[in-house]
């Protein structure tokens, strides 16, 4: 086992140790989340009536993906496949890109497929022969032009996790050289420049180990750590400007949640101070931005029995409203639901 692979088994196994006892992270100030019910899309500014997002689930009946507007007048599933663990949709939502594992000459590759929902022709963009316990693909996610697709690649023989890019027409897949042995869920900036992954790190306050958000350039190359806080970190994204993330943080809590409650935070932060707002105190997935980038679109529950609903919220943390209207849609989609 070399250097790295040592490190990075032995901060997984500090992980579970953190898991097992619990944070003594202070909480952040509590989040007054009074919202404003709306009952129908004609009660929004139509500059929101045409947003569109997706919202994706996966069951005994494989894996479905619902194409969506604030407007309420689309609900259009663009996918019904064997269960995906990854997936994401190109910006003009006309293509798909997904990872998906088969059986072949006694070997289970895991494979990067592209899906054009306008012709329903499908291609390989990324994957080797080889067995999904030795190399395997996951986390998809396009660029912003659409033009190509970064993912996150684990060599299980040398315990790295790193990147790779391809372009949508299969060409120039390129490893990249990345410095830091975690690297997982690429998430690129608007202008291309920067990449956003979930990192190996630790909470400051606590000192427990933790999933952070690290910044790397276009190359993989480590910038900089953008949280040192909480057991990890989900739904990030960059703002349409680039200036700021928008992420969820959590805490496990003792025991897997039977000595200390676990805790969500949704999280507002400039990129280049660092300076951060706790919008709210809920699990939260984030669907979609305003055309202006000045409001956010997500799905959230406010505790852990209650139902998914959709919320709009300034970027501020003001103006909370939540989308009623697509409350019976909600109920029914995720009745059958394993993960969404």
């Amino acid at each position: 086992m070399g250097v790295k692979e040592y490190l990075l088994f032995t901060f997984l196994f500090t992980i579970l140790i953190s898991l097992l006892m619990g944070s003594c992270l202070s909480d952040y100030s509590m989040v007054k989340s009074s919202f404003l019910e709306v009952s129908s899309p004609e009660k929004l500014p139509k500059y929101l009536s045409d947003v569109e997002f997706y919202i994706f689930k996966t069951g005994e009946f494989g894996s479905k993906i619902v194409k969506m507007n604030l407007n309420n007048t689309l609900k259009n599933v663009i996918f019904d496949e064997n269960s995906i663990n990854s997936m994401d949709l190109s910006g003009d939502m006309t293509k798909l890109v997904y990872e998906h594992g088969f059986e072949k000459w006694g070997i289970r590759p895991v494979w990067l497929w592209l899906l054009d929902l306008q012709t329903g022709k499908q291609r390989k963009l990324a994957g080797w022969y080889k067995d999904f316990d030795e190399i395997s693909i996951t986390n998809p996610g396009f660029t912003q032009d659409g033009e190509q697709v970064l993912f996150t690649v684990t060599w299980y023989d040398t315990g790295k996790i790193g990147l790779a890019r391809v372009n949508i027409d299969g060409t120039g897949l390129e490893i990249l050289d990345t410095d830091i042995p975690l690297t997982q869920g690429p998430e690129p900036s608007p202008d291309g420049s920067l990449i956003m992954v979930i990192c190996a790190g630790y909470d400051l306050l606590s000192g427990d180990p933790g999933f952070q958000l690290c910044l790397l350039d276009r190359d993989g190359k480590f910038i900089k750590f953008l949280t040192q806080r909480g057991s990890g970190h989900g739904s990030y994204y960059f703002t349409p400007d680039g200036k700021k993330i928008v992420y969820c943080e959590y805490e496990f809590g003792g025991i897997f949640g039977i000595i200390n409650k676990p805790k969500d935070r949704f999280i507002v932060q400039d990129l280049e101070t660092g300076e951060f707002t706790q919008l709210l105190d809920w699990e939260v997935g984030v669907l979609a931005f305003s055309p202006d980038g000045n409001e956010i679109v997500f799905k959230a529950k406010q505790t852990e029995k209650s139902p998914w609903a959709i919320y709009i919220i300034n970027i501020d943390g003001t103006n909370l409203r939540h989308l009623a209207y697509f409350d019976d849609f909600l109920e029914e989609w995720y009745a059958d639901a394993r993960e969404y």
